[in-house]
């Protein structure tokens, strides 16, 4: 029931990310004041929240562009990518103390609240407000709480990149280790757009 209630929780954080949003980088990350999540480009790459007018397709298999050898390294547990109804990737987990993300991709529609407005719903829905996250030069927010009447931190990370939105959520006790977990599948996702 606890991992059942989780996994709702998790997927609400990213069903309310895309319904607001509706060539590989090499990168480094490292930690920012106050904790947040900061990944620097080691090569030439747009400044952050650029994108140099490039677009980039939604991906038409989202967990695809994942490894599950190396999702179950970050996890601490064997995973498997399922696709999610959004069209993203979740990744299960086996008990209401393990890390379970999800990976949803949607167009920035304009008008429709963009980055800013998937913050916002987010920090409500937690309580807590959100630490800038920079991947590859791409802008965007790191957020963790938890949600009332659950017991595991909620996570969620969000950065626009070449006109698509790009989140992250992923639940587990420890929101350092969400924290890392969701700029480490950034990064991968970053570098395959």
């Amino acid at each position: 029931m606890a991992r059942t209630t989780t996994t709702l929780m998790i997927s609400a954080l990213a069903a309310l990310t895309v319904v607001s949003c509706s060539s590989s980088n090499a990168t480094k990350s490292t930690v920012a004041p106050g904790g947040a999540a900061v990944t620097s480009p080691a090569g030439d790459t747009a400044p952050a929240g650029e994108s140099g007018g490039e677009t980039a397709a939604v991906p038409s298999d989202v967990c695809a562009l994942f490894d599950n050898a190396t999702v179950s390294a970050l996890v601490g547990e064997t995973v498997v990518g399922e696709p999610t109804p959004n069209g993203g990737c979740r990744y299960p987990a086996s008990t209401a103390q393990s890390l379970a993300p999800i990976i949803e991709i949607a167009p920035d529609v304009e008008g429709a609240g963009g980055i800013a407005g998937a913050q916002s719903g987010v920090e409500a829905m937690v309580g807590t407000p959100a630490a800038p996250l920079t991947v590859g030069g791409y802008s965007g927010y790191l957020v963790s709480g938890t949600v009332t009447g659950t017991s595991s931190t909620l996570s969620q990370g969000a950065l626009a990149v070449k006109g698509l939105i790009v989140t992250i959520g992923a639940t587990g006790p420890d929101a350092a280790k969400n924290a890392a977990v969701i700029t480490a599948l950034m990064e991968t996702v970053v570098g395959k757009l």
